[in-house]
């Protein structure tokens, strides 16, 4: 279940992170894995800055190795 009210902003890369990662542990790894890799997608394709890349790239790289992403992995190491 989550808690938190959705957002009138359309959701951008951290926050499909949160939500994919919320539903992989509160309902399994097939129900987040979807929303997962739409986050990952997001990360990958939206320009974040530098400063907002500190906070979210350790958590996505993370997530990528959790999906067997190498693809995304290797991009973010290398940001």
């Amino acid at each position: 279940m989550r808690w938190a009210p959705a957002s009138s902003q359309p959701a951008g890369g951290p926050d499909l992170l949160l939500d994919g990662l919320t539903l992989l542990i509160t309902e399994g790894y097939a129900a987040g894995t979807p929303l997962l890799k739409r986050a990952l997608q997001a990360v990958r394709s939206e320009y974040i800055s530098n400063v907002e890349t500190i906070p979210w790239a350790w958590l996505a790289s993370h997530t990528a190795v959790i999906l067997w992403d190498c693809e995304t992995w290797r991009l973010l190491a290398t940001r």
